[in-house]
């Protein structure tokens, strides 16, 4: 029976976000995303991290490891990330109003059945973020933290 404990460790990779919270400012810090999620081949990504139920989760930021309350999150920002609109059915230019005073303009990209294509069908669903790709990063938002979403004409 003995074995090594770090056997039980699951591979982890490291991740450089861009991290908002309520009343403060943005911050660059890593967080760290398994190889594989839950007895599947599925690597586990930023969005997955966030839609946890656990309360809090672990970050390094350059002064040293921090928990990060997932419920205090304006939007976190994953760069490198371009839109492939062509693997969603719906897209909606739209502008966010947040509660931190900011704006955030970008497209919202998603699947779903034709009775359920509008912007706020989107925003009502039961997951607690968005994705809102801008030119070279995607925001991952917290639905919380959005006052208003003003869906926006195509240019």
């Amino acid at each position: 029976m003995g074995g090594d404990p770090t056997d039980l460790r699951v591979p982890k990779r490291r991740l450089t976000v861009e991290l908002a919270q309520r009343g403060s400012e943005p911050s660059e810090l890593d967080v760290f995303l398994a190889e594989h999620q839950d007895h599947s081949w599925h690597r586990q990504e930023v969005l997955d991290l966030l839609e946890e139920d656990a309360p809090f989760f672990p970050a390094h930021a350059a002064d040293g490891w921090v928990l990060i309350r997932r419920d205090s999150l304006v939007w976190v920002a994953v760069p490198g990330q371009e839109e492939d609109d062509t693997l969603f059915d719906y897209r909606h230019r739209v502008k966010l109003d947040l509660v931190d005073g900011r704006t955030l303009e970008g497209r919202l990209l998603h699947s779903a059945p034709r009775e359920r294509a509008r912007a706020i069908d989107h925003m009502n669903a039961p997951s607690r973020f968005i994705r809102v790709f801008t030119e070279d990063r995607v925001y991952l938002v917290a639905k919380a933290a959005v006052l208003r979403l003003w869906d926006l004409p195509e240019k």
